[in-house]
């Protein structure tokens, strides 16, 4: 169980910084952030029972929370997601749900948050709270050599509304092939491969890349390669051989003009909720709103997040 509980704060860590890189792009946007689970970005993760299904909720204020037997499905709104970071630690599942009011649900009265692998039996998520009221759950598979579905679902009782159709799906694992020079300099542009490269975007399947860069000097970077509504980078630049082309002179200073700094490329999926749910969690579908739709679905929300990311470090000089 403490390996457990190391492996979720490690994790929780590398997606704080995760999302870090995308807020500060995000920030024309108006988000709510009792709406926002990826909002936690200084954590300190309490495994209020440590143990799966346990629904107890530690730390959590009942002020900030609701329990789910109390709520209907279709005025739940939830935050689902599946990453791989390719540490070696997993396929980490997080899920949370808020109801109308926007408080965080506690899975109670029979409700059960449970996740599967592909074709396999769902395992019971266990509940964390990051910081108090704000109610999630988790669970990691193991990481295979495949794309992998990951299914997200609440179970209820009899005479309830289950919703077991929200499916997170995580790309196949790739490399950073590319070796970086020990220190690069702004105005250099520098060709990053990834092994297999990534296959054209089609419109319509949800899937796009992310080229993401972050350190104590600059200010936090991202190209998509789709169109994130109010972002400032529209576009990654792939060269013609598939290779994302990271132009420094994109950056801008932060303060100080030496910094080590993370390079993230993030293959991302966005997949729909399940119908039996209102919407995803108030802003949600802004921080996805880069997921391509397909005709006709521009009035439903793509709020289920799979992801695989790498990352490479460097030394960077204004």
């Amino acid at each position: 169980m403490d390996t457990q509980r190391s492996k979720s704060r490690d994790f929780k860590r590398a997606k704080a910084a995760r999302i870090l890189l995308s807020v500060a792009l995000m920030r024309a946007l108006t988000f709510s952030s009792l709406g926002l689970l990826a909002l936690c970005t200084a954590c300190t993760v309490t495994n209020n029972s440590g143990e799966p299904g346990s629904g107890t909720t530690g730390t959590a204020s009942a002020a900030d929370t609701a329990h789910s037997d109390t709520v209907a499905t279709r005025a739940m709104h939830p935050s689902l997601s599946a990453q791989d970071y390719g540490d070696g630690s997993g396929v980490h599942v997080y899920a949370a749900w808020l109801d109308d009011n926007g408080r965080w649900l506690q899975t109670s009265g029979g409700d059960v948050a449970e996740a599967a692998r592909d074709s396999q039996a769902p395992e019971v998520l266990f509940v964390e709270s990051d910081v108090p009221g704000k109610v999630h759950y988790t669970t990691t598979f193991p990481s295979i050599g495949a794309a992998q579905n990951i299914g997200i679902g609440l179970t209820r009782p009899s005479g309830k509304v289950s919703a077991p159709g929200s499916t997170a799906i995580v790309g196949a694992p790739f490399l950073i092939v590319t070796t970086l020079p020990l220190t690069i300099q702004q105005g250099d542009k520098i060709a990053i491969e990834v092994s297999p490269p990534p296959a054209p975007d089609t419109v319509g399947d949800g899937d796009s890349w992310q080229l993401t860069a972050s350190g104590a000097c600059i200010q936090d970077f991202m190209a998509s390669s789709v169109s994130i509504p109010g972002a400032k980078e529209r576009s990654t630049l792939l060269d013609a051989n598939g290779r994302f082309v990271f132009d420094t002179a994109r950056l801008s200073n932060a303060g100080s003009t030496t910094c080590d700094v993370t390079i993230m490329v993030k293959h991302l999926h966005y997949s729909q909720l399940d119908p039996a749910y209102g919407s995803a969690a108030a802003g949600l579908e802004l921080l996805y709103a880069d997921a391509p739709l397909k005709d006709g679905d521009v009035d439903r929300t793509y709020a289920v997040e799979g992801l695989q990311a790498r990352a490479v470090h460097t030394t960077f000089r204004f």
